[in-house]
């Protein structure tokens, strides 16, 4: 029974490892590698160049500027279509909305003026029974004092 089972050996995987690295190297490494080694050599050519010549210089500052600004540029200019579309976005919408708006303005009114005359009618009995104990303070008030100032005729 063991005999028909495979053994795949160890070289199996190892091949798809050496190609991947062969691949890697080809095709991440080595262009990077190059990329960086030109960067480093065209910085290092314009600053030499620049060095000896001040309007070189200027000139190069002036196209750095450029080449610093165009990705400002184009995530300013993404922001910007995105504003359009909000802004045409919208007029299209206050087109539609208006009418409903007024219904739903009605609406809340009937309803803002429905909960006024709920609290009025649950708030005036409370109201009604303070009143009415103020007015009982203040006639008892009014007989203590006036009973004290009558002077004594005895």
């Amino acid at each position: 029974m063991e005999s028909n089972q495979i053994n795949p050996g160890p070289n199996v995987n190892e091949k798809p490892e050496r190609d991947h690295k062969k691949q890697s190297f080809w095709q991440i490494l080595l262009p990077l590698g190059l990329v960086i080694i030109l960067f480093i050599l065209a910085s290092v050519w314009v600053s030499l160049s620049s060095s000896s010549n001040q309007e070189l210089g200027l000139h190069w500052a002036n196209v750095s500027t450029i080449f610093l600004m165009i990705p400002i540029l184009l995530v300013s200019l993404i922001f910007l279509v995105i504003l359009a579309g909000l802004v045409y976005g919208f007029s299209r919408l206050l087109s539609i909305i208006p009418p409903y708006f007024g219904q739903v303005i009605q609406f809340f009114n009937r309803v803002s003026e429905g909960i006024l005359i709920a609290t009025d009618k649950i708030v005036s009995p409370i109201f009604l029974v303070r009143s009415q104990s103020a007015k009982v303070k203040a006639i008892k008030s009014m007989l203590s004092s006036s009973l004290k100032s009558k002077p004594d005729n005895k």
